[in-house]
């Protein structure tokens, strides 16, 4: 039996680009001589690299990118097991009210239109002319908190919140087709873009605002994505959902069920809540309790 001494390399045929033989598997061959290096002076060199070499080494590496990639995607699409929610009154958008319109709820009360209506048809539907949007909104507590969830995503649908009138009023406005969520402010007409979020935008999302005096915070899936510190319309009391104008053929928006509630905690603005995009992947940690 040939000795192998310390340092000896051992070679994998399939490294070096030969082959296993003629021979059965298993079946012995004879050998050449073995050197030991430390017998004839030679140096031991040690190589390393940051990737595989061989064939093995990078299919397991490949299937660990994979999976890793699977793990971030998962990340950004849900969120968290630890994620922030909406509690509170929930109406559910299964059936149309009495009159074809919204069903209602006894602690939120009844609906107010504007520039539209609003029936059930696989979830809440917005019909809105060519000449403007039309909101459904809800009379709350002053800073209530509020979550929607999007059965179905269509650019231009909102979220709305510190409604005032229909010139007045915050949104976070949907745009799937560019990947991601505006969060809008309108004051007397003017419309600003005040955050860009990226990514999220996909059937079934559903999107939050938890509000604490003149911040508010705002979640994807349960996921904190944005938090802003802004006085305008602070004390504006409506919230509700908002469908872009258009001729009513194309993709539609439908909401799934909206819940109502209050949030009792604080908002802790961090380094970077002033710029105008949000990052990319969010913080696993929401901020604020």
């Amino acid at each position: 039996m040939t000795d192998v001494g310390v340092g000896t390399e051992l070679t994998d045929p399939e490294d070096q680009g030969g082959d296993l033989g003629d021979g059965p598997l298993g079946a012995p061959e004879a050998a050449a001589p073995v050197k030991d290096r430390h017998q004839t002076g030679e140096p031991v060199r040690m190589t390393y690299s940051l990737f595989p070499t061989s064939k093995r080494g990078r299919m397991g590496y490949g299937i660990l990118y994979a999976v890793l990639m699977l793990v971030a995607i998962g990340l950004v699409g849900r969120g968290p097991t630890s994620s922030v929610h909406v509690e509170g009154d929930t109406i559910e958008f299964l059936r149309a009210g009495p009159d074809g319109d919204l069903p209602t709820s006894k602690a939120l009360g009844d609906w107010t239109y504007e520039a539209g209506t609003w029936t059930v048809d696989g979830g809440a539907v917005g019909e809105a002319s060519q000449a403007g949007a039309t909101f459904a909104i809800l009379q709350a507590k002053p800073r209530s908190s509020v979550e929607a969830t999007f059965a179905t995503l269509a650019d231009g649908a909102e979220l709305i919140f510190r409604y005032q009138d229909p010139a007045n009023y915050w949104g976070i406005r949907a745009a799937p087709s560019y990947g991601g969520w505006n969060i809008v402010k309108v004051v007397d007409g003017r419309e600003d873009v005040v955050r860009v979020l990226v990514g999220q935008a996909l059937d079934g999302t559903e999107v939050g605002v938890q509000q604490s005096g003149t911040r508010f915070r705002v979640m994807l899936n349960g996921l904190v994505r944005s938090r802003i510190d802004d006085k305008a319309l602070s004390q504006a009391t409506g919230i509700g959902l908002m469908a872009p104008a258009g001729d009513g053929t194309g993709r539609q928006a439908r909401i799934r069920s909206l819940t109502v509630g209050t949030f009792d905690g604080t908002i802790a603005l961090r380094d970077g809540d002033d710029q105008r995009q949000d990052q990319i992947i969010p913080e696993l940690n929401p901020g604020g309790t």
